[in-house]
């Protein structure tokens, strides 16, 4: 998983990789990258060197999961601070999972507030997943179950 941060500009300076274009440089393409962030929020904080308008695009990446992509432009001038955030939500991590009474439990690292599904299907040769549920965490590690209601299922869990 990765947070990229990438700013078009011509009056705005970000400071980025030096592979890219070097910190103070007001024109072209700069990027930044968090190869693991943490969940949460993220500030990015642009400071205007001339007039002239700026696009920050921010995503989140990670194998198996559809894109999260913010797009924010704006117009600046000399000295002209603009805050933008992006917030990131990590992939679900499933911490354990059990067997006992005809019941399949399973808990999974979470971040509050955030919805995660729980989803089955009964063969992997198939494409679609069944939503099983859908739960709202309420802390950093959640807990579910579910009824077995067949001889085989696969399950997984992913932020809504």
């Amino acid at each position: 998983m990765k947070l990229n941060v990438i700013l078009r500009t011509v009056a705005a300076v970000i400071t980025a990789d030096e592979d890219s274009i070097p910190a103070g440089e007001t024109n072209g393409v700069k990027t930044a990258c968090i190869p693991s962030p943490l969940g949460g929020t993220y500030t990015a904080v642009l400071t205007g060197t001339a007039s002239g308008n700026y696009t920050l695009d921010a995503g989140v990446y990670w194998p198996g999961n559809s894109d999260t992509n913010q797009t924010t432009t704006g117009t600046t001038d000399v000295g002209v601070m603009s805050t933008n955030t992006v917030f990131v939500v990590t992939p679900p991590v499933v911490v354990s999972t059990s067997v006992n009474g005809g019941m399949f439990n399973l808990s999974f690292t979470a971040q509050t507030n955030i919805t995660y599904v729980l989803e089955g299907r009964n063969s992997l040769m198939g494409t679609n997943w069944a939503i099983l549920q859908s739960l709202t965490a309420t802390g950093t590690v959640m807990a579910t179950s579910q009824s077995v209601t067949g001889p085989m299922m696969f399950y997984r869990v992913r932020s809504q």
